[in-house]
């Protein structure tokens, strides 16, 4: 009988705590984004990515300029513009760029599926480049694109992350937003929800949300990506893998895809 009492008893707590948890998760959904932001990255200072005088007379051009309501002649080099929507190459032919009207003034970008919205006014240089008017009106190469921002963070964390939502901001950083896959107690399933913040220029992670406080009763699920790092495919300076997913070069030091200056 005492036995009966006792595994009564430690099934209702479980319980309790699985209510009180799942509380927990949906008040988080109130939280601004600044109250759940951690830092990740220390010595993070913001990198010297801007233009010089003469390359943004190249790049900044009405001619150049990523717009949605467009007159006649004004369709950037190497693109088609139809209606409201544009299609531009990037990256010596490599990736295309598709660009519509968002709400609230914003457009959106889709490149290989993966979207992201911004209110940074885009430019597509004659050789395939994006580049971005930021804050203080500073202009720079938009290096890293939507599709690789989810890879990055899924390669950094090995977690499953879904309902991804992805903006550029004015000071050159993506805001994404979504979800990871857990288990509350091992056994319920549950979203829990993510934020990090990425270098546009870079690629570097600047900062991820914090774990909530009852994140230790839960074990998100993992997801390996296979060669995601590249490293193996002609390991060294110039590696195969890394060129085709959109990077410069392999960084042996820290063991992953980067930009070059």
């Amino acid at each position: 009988m005492k036995k009966a009492v006792m595994t009564s008893g430690v099934f209702i707590f479980a319980v309790s705590f699985a209510i009180m948890a799942s509380a927990a998760l949906n008040s988080n959904n109130n939280e601004s984004p600044e109250e759940n932001q951690h830092s990740v990255i220390s010595n993070y200072k913001g990198n010297n990515y801007n233009l010089n005088e003469s390359q943004i007379r190249k790049v900044v051009t009405d001619k150049n300029k990523i717009k949605t309501e467009l007159k006649n002649g004004e369709c950037p080099d190497n693109c088609t513009c139809t209606g409201s929507m544009i299609k531009c190459e990037l990256k010596n032919r490599t990736r295309e760029m598709t660009i519509y009207a968002g709400k609230s003034e914003n457009i959106i970008v889709q490149i290989k599926g993966k979207n992201m919205s911004t209110n940074v006014t885009l430019y597509k240089s004659e050789d395939g480049k994006l580049y971005g008017t930021f804050k203080n009106n500073e202009t720079r190469e938009v290096k890293m694109l939507p599709y690789q921002i989810k890879e990055k963070l899924i390669e950094k964390t090995s977690k499953i992350l879904e309902e991804d939502n992805i903006t550029l901001s004015e000071n050159g950083t993506y805001t994404y937003e979504g979800k990871k896959k857990s288990k509350l107690f091992f056994f319920i399933p549950l979203k829990i929800k993510v934020r990090a913040e990425i270098d546009s220029a870079t690629g570097e992670i600047i900062s991820t949300s914090k774990p909530h406080w009852w994140e230790f009763l839960t074990k998100d699920e993992e997801k390996q990506l296979v060669g995601a790092s590249c490293g193996t495919v002609t390991p060294g300076y110039n590696d195969a893998c890394c060129k085709d997913k959109g990077y410069d070069i392999w960084n042996v030091a820290s063991g992953e895809c980067v930009f070059s200056n």
